[in-house]
């Protein structure tokens, strides 16, 4: 199940700065609302359940344990379960959080599809489907599916409403899922022994024109309570879902089937076990990476999903939201007989480097180990190989286990590093150079006149540091510096320059011999509100438009309209991933929602499809003091998922200025792709 997030708003009252920080406050004072749910005894004709009772009574164990008395806890199960219990949770219970708090969403049952209506069919849902949790229903009138767009709505919900219904700010929001569909879809798959799946077997099925004829074809209105008919206003307005900030953790991927034992799910017993060994002391993608391990150790067949969705970053501490690791660390394994790191071009790796690339190996959770150096042998995608001596030894350093997840660091990267022109008092320049020495990324030039291979430059100012970018030939930053941060504020200038070289580098990320490189098409739809919405269409890589000639609304001195990026599909051979990246101004990198998946079997007869990479259009414009901006699209199109969580980052200095806010044959393996489009605004 996709979960999409923050619903369509007029553009007059949604123009404001972005707020996409990570919610702030300490884990000694932040409260944790808790909402399980857990369904074994679903009535006949559809197949019970052993293990989800036992799911919830893990889950509440751990937090009785590790979270204590903040916790608050609602639990509704079996028969209790039901379509409009669920939602009373959301509003009743979980709407309590406020900004400084945490939401936790789990549950434990069958995942499902059903036939969407129309509308969504004509325009967000080409492939007719609404994945769905199966909730419990024995009576005509009681719903059996909450489909993925009701829960967007609820999450929604919030996300920005108190229980009384008063705007708030927006909580840390997880939400796990053990169930099929929490992927998107299902197949049959041979199971363990003693295993069953949470498909919902049993729930009647047909065509969507047999459900049509017979009027059981879900109508738009039936949707959380008529939110998507009052959008839609009929066919005067639009449909988006609403996207709020959150992070999903789910049992399988979309073709996959969840395993359910009498002693619990197995992404359930998967994530409990690594939050139980870490006591919580872990980030989100160190639990996924632990999780997905367990879980396919389990059933080779399963492959746990994970997606920061909304512009969630995954390096903060779990059920705290606090910075917590980094991206710069990376998964090394054994599979089959090889050893490889997580880690390939699409990354930023080079193919055909003049010199090898080592990896400094280190015990998966002790960042202060050291294993040894090891070389990197091929540069996959997004995969590389390592080599190891004989009996899984690095050279020179430890053997390896390879019933063991690792952990590697870049140690050496044969790519230039960017020249920085450091400037100002000697002493602060002494720290800000030897802070750069080990870095991969940047090397200090010291002198008292500007080289001109410089990329970058800090200015160290008595009471401030200055960054300038001469790629794009503008200052990136100016940040006073408090008289407590004397001691440490270089390490936040070699961390922005870092920030600053990697956004580079992302911009440039390109596979000119990609096999899959024709595949498909970017294109942007331009949305200008009104009582009849136009829409620009623009392709090409470079788009420049004048806001006030393209018509884009004014609101107390700020212009704004909607962008809708599409993937155009030319080869429909097999399934196609897709993740768009936003390259803010503020060198930001960003994922408004999680993978995009294009299925051939959805499109039959279609010609080149239109694919939605956005459920809901970004609003983006020109704050009241600008006179201009622009920002990147970045879309990586593969053959296997990715997890794009690494390529992410907070921007520099947090400064966002532009207004970013919720606008209402044989198969190629181990392919890439990408299409960069730069879209800039001028008044």
């Amino acid at each position: 199940m996709k979960l999409l997030s923050t619903p369509y708003q007029d553009i007059i009252d949604a123009i404001k700065p972005a707020a996409f920080a990570q919610s702030g406050g300490g884990a000694a004072t932040r409260q944790v609302y808790a909402f399980l749910v857990g369904i074994n005894d679903y009535p006949s004709p559809i197949s019970e359940l052993r293990g989800c009772i036992k799911d919830l009574d893990r889950i509440q164990s751990w937090l009785s344990s590790n979270v204590g008395d903040r916790v608050h806890l609602r639990r509704i199960e079996n028969t209790d379960a039901t379509y409009e219990n669920i939602k009373a949770g959301f509003r009743e219970h979980l709407r309590k959080a406020g900004p400084e708090d945490v939401v936790w969403f789990h549950f434990s049952g069958h995942g499902s599809e059903e036939q969407t209506a129309e509308e969504f069919k004509a325009t967000l849902e080409p492939s007719g489907k609404d994945q769905t949790l199966v909730c419990f229903a024995n009576q005509p009138d009681q719903r059996l599916h909450m489909a993925d767009k009701e829960l967007a709505v609820l999450l929604q919900e919030v996300a920005s409403l108190d229980e009384q219904g008063q705007a708030k700010g927006t909580p840390h929001m997880v939400v796990s899922l053990d169930c099929c569909h929490s992927g998107s879809g299902t197949r049959d798959l041979d199971l363990l022994e003693g295993m069953k799946t949470r498909e919902g077997s049993g729930i009647p099925q047909g065509t969507r024109a047999e459900i049509a004829a017979s009027g059981k074809l879900r109508t738009l209105d039936s949707y959380a309570d008529g939110y998507y008919a009052r959008q839609w206003k009929g066919g005067k307005g639009s449909l988006e879902v609403p996207i709020s900030q959150h992070v999903l953790l789910a049992a399988c991927e979309s073709v996959q089937t969840a395993g359910d034992m009498s002693s619990g799910g197995i992404f359930t017993h998967g994530l409990m076990s690594a939050l139980e060994q870490s006591k919580g002391e872990i980030n989100y993608a160190d639990l996924f990476s632990l999780t997905h391990s367990a879980v396919f150790g389990m059933r080779k067949e399963q492959n746990a999903q994970f997606e920061p969705i909304g512009n969630f970053y995954p390096y903060t501490k779990f059920l705290d939201g606090q910075p917590m690791g980094s991206p710069a660390q990376y998964e090394v394994e054994k599979e089959r007989k090889k050893w490889v790191v997580k880690c390939g071009a699409i990354h930023g790796l080079p193919v055909d480097p003049d010199s090898p690339i080592k990896i400094q190996i280190q015990e998966y959770d002790d960042r202060s180990s050291n294993l040894g150096v090891a070389e990197i042998k091929s540069t996959g995608a997004q995969k590389s190989v390592l080599s190891l001596g004989e009996g899984d030894q690095v050279p020179g350093g430890a053997t390896l286990d390879p019933e063991k997840k690792y952990k590697a660091i870049l140690h050496y990267l044969p790519v230039p590093k960017e020249k920085v022109w450091v400037q100002g008092e000697a002493g602060r320049i002494t720290k800000v150079s030897a802070e750069m020495a080990p870095s991969l990324y940047v090397e200090a030039i010291e002198g008292s006149s500007q080289p001109q291979e410089a990329q970058f430059e800090v200015a160290l100012q008595p009471e401030a540091f200055v960054l300038k970018d001469h790629i794009q030939k503008r200052t990136a930053l100016t940040e006073k510096i408090a008289p407590e941060e004397e001691d440490s504020y270089h390490l936040q200038v070699v961390e922005d320059l870092e920030k600053m070289v990697k956004w580079h580098r992302t911009i440039r990320l390109d596979n000119p011999k990609s096999s899959i490189a024709d595949w498909v098409e970017l294109e942007l739809d331009v949305m200008i509100p009104g009582h009849s919405p136009r829409i620009d269409r623009h392709k090409g890589t470079s788009i420049v438009l004048d806001a006030t000639k393209t018509g884009f609304i004014e609101h107390e001195g700020g212009l704004a309209a909607g962008f809708q990026p599409k993937m155009i599909v030319k080869n429909k051979s097999q399934n196609i991933y897709a993740y768009l990246l936003t390259l803010r101004s503020n060198y930001a990198i960003e994922a408004f929602e999680g993978e995009v998946v294009f299925r051939p079997k959805e499109h039959m007869g279609d010609g080149d499809p239109e694919i939605p990479l956005l459920k809901k259009p970004i609003g983006w414009g020109l704050s009241e003091d600008e006179q201009e901006t622009f920002a990147y699209f970045k879309l990586l199109v593969t053959t296997e998922e990715l997890d794009f969580s690494q390529l992410l980052q907070n921007g520099v200095g947090d400064k966002e200025r532009d207004l970013v806010f919720d606008w209402k044959p044989m198969e190629v393996k181990n392919a890439w792709a990408s299409i960069t489009m730069r879209v800039d605004l001028h008044r």
